[in-house]
């Protein structure tokens, strides 16, 4: 749960401002993402978008460029039991640029059994959010959402209140917009993407004093329930069927 302050806006701020994607050439073409390893001859490669890895046959990768250098562990392929620390820095023409021992090697890919990436989840998801979001907030900096323009007669709204960086705020959305999805045309949702800064125009406008919030409308655009605080996936769901049932 996020308290605005001022401390913290800064910090966020810091983090999304700085972020950027590790790319994955294959077949002529950039894949914006995360690297997340190496095994059986595919490089697994997160991209923003996708829920899980996918994998990349080794001999259609032309080039990986990291957006910093990545701890890692590697086995070779002579000693597939053995985890070695180390350091990479990419992979072209074959080669894996690592550092191990603090020394710059060249590794081609058929000497290496896997490469095992330790990706910090917060930090993927702030890399994330800022790729798939670069401006935050709704509307530009000095306008805020206006629920009006996206209540529909007829159908319960959810407006999703979104915690920037935030894992859980992710998972939440996530799961309230799939019952959405499922509800038959009955229910819509929305997100609003707030900047963890007081003077974002959506907190001072909603006075917003925690992310993420849930905010729940009736067919008939009445706000029928907001959930803020502590809230389990299952007050999301009787918050929707609520709001879809009111009359």
């Amino acid at each position: 749960m996020y308290k605005v302050s001022l401390r913290l806006a800064s910090f966020f701020l810091c983090l999304a401002l700085s972020a950027t994607a590790d790319i994955l050439v294959v077949g002529g073409k950039e894949v914006a993402g995360v690297f997340s390893g190496f095994e059986k001859k595919r490089v697994l490669f997160q991209e923003w978008q996708k829920d899980a890895p996918d994998k990349y046959d080794i001999a259609q990768v032309e080039r990986l460029r990291l957006d910093r250098p990545m701890r890692v562990s590697f086995a070779y392929s002579k000693d597939i039991r053995r985890k070695l620390p180390g350091v990479l820095h990419g992979f072209k023409g074959g080669e894996f640029d690592l550092e191990e021992n603090g020394k710059r090697i060249k590794v081609p890919n058929w000497k290496l059994a896997r490469v095992e990436a330790t990706v910090d989840m917060q930090d993927f998801m702030l890399r994330r959010e800022a790729a798939m979001n670069p401006e935050a907030g709704e509307g530009g900096k000095n306008s805020y959402f206006e629920v009006e323009k996206v209540l529909k007669p007829g159908q319960a709204l959810v407006v999703h209140f979104h915690q920037h960086g935030s894992a859980a705020s992710e998972r939440q959305g996530n799961y309230i917009r799939r019952l959405c999805e499922n509800s038959r045309g009955k229910a819509i949702y929305h997100q609003v993407k707030v900047a963890p800064d007081p003077d974002d125009p959506n907190i001072r406008r909603y006075e917003l004093k925690t992310l993420p919030q849930f905010w729940f409308y009736t067919p008939k655009g009445e706000l029928s329930q907001r959930l803020a605080e502590r809230f389990t996936e299952s007050d999301l769901e009787k918050a929707l069927e609520s709001a879809r049932r009111a009359r």
